[in-house]
């Protein structure tokens, strides 16, 4: 997939033959040959995140949530609005973990509201997990795990240990 990060353009997108052939929209989404839509979308400006407020969705995924203001994500969750049979709704959200103080650490790792830092009242749903280069080795090169594992200690830590 190639997306560029100003205005997404997509030029390629592919899926296994299980999911069937992605058709490409005009809109903004994608339709699987079953109708359901992989919508692409950006929450960089407040322009973008205005005109999510009218979809509905019963998954959302924030990628790189380190460079997304928790306002912004906070809209994004509103959006958790569409009923699916037997499908749950649910955010996920990566990232490279920034520090202590990032309202993804505040969150699903505190356990805290990351405006009013009060406990929250559902802590089980809102859980992670760690997925760091060491953990996806297969899918790596020795060279590229090296090359992290010698980064100075700030950036071997974020990047190759995936440490706040």
């Amino acid at each position: 997939m190639s997306i560029s990060t100003k205005r997404w353009r997509v030029k390629t997108f592919a899926l296994s033959k299980e999911c069937g052939t992605l058709q490409s929209a005009s809109n903004g989404f994608f339709e699987l040959r079953n109708g359901s839509r992989i919508w692409i979308g950006g929450l960089d400006d407040k322009e973008r995140v205005e005109k999510i407020l009218g979809l509905e969705y019963s998954t959302v995924f924030l990628n790189e949530a380190s460079q997304i203001p928790y306002s912004s994500a906070l809209i994004a969750f509103t959006r958790l609005a569409q009923v699916a049979p037997n499908l749950a709704q649910r955010a996920f959200i990566d990232l490279n973990p920034v520090g202590k103080t990032h309202w993804t650490n505040i969150l699903f790792g505190d356990k805290r509201d990351p405006v009013s830092m009060t406990r929250l009242n559902d802590p089980k749903n809102y859980q992670r997990a760690f997925l760091n280069p060491p953990d996806n080795a297969q899918n790596l090169s020795s060279e590229f795990l090296t090359s992290l594992a010698n980064l100075p200690e700030r950036q071997r830590k974020r990047f190759y240990e995936g440490v706040y």
